[in-house]
């Protein structure tokens, strides 16, 4: 999961250049309580990396607060997946790229 974020993130730090292949994904932002929790746990998983992701996956697997992590493909699915990977990037809770 975020393994390839952190491989892509050192893949193009130390080329300097953008990768050649640039796919848009519209993200729609969830309701204000749900991205607080996305933000939160987007956050602690690009400090703590795929292992983090995994347990905590495996220990909410039936909460519905946390189906974004089991959905990637849902509108919070893939909220939750650019923050991960904005903040993975070194950006900030209100402040990106």
């Amino acid at each position: 999961p975020l393994g390839s974020f952190n491989m892509l993130r050192a893949k193009s730090a130390s080329s300097g250049t953008r990768p050649s292949s640039v796919t848009k994904v519209v993200v729609k932002l969830p309701d204000k309580r749900s991205r607080k929790i996305i933000d939160v746990v987007a956050k602690y998983v690009a400090r703590h990396g795929a292992q983090f992701e995994g347990a905590l996956k495996r220990e909410v697997r039936s909460s519905g607060v946390f189906g974004f992590l089991s959905k990637p493909t849902s509108s919070e699915g893939r909220y939750y997946r650019w923050r991960a990977f904005a903040f993975a990037q070194g950006d900030g809770p209100s402040k990106w790229r």
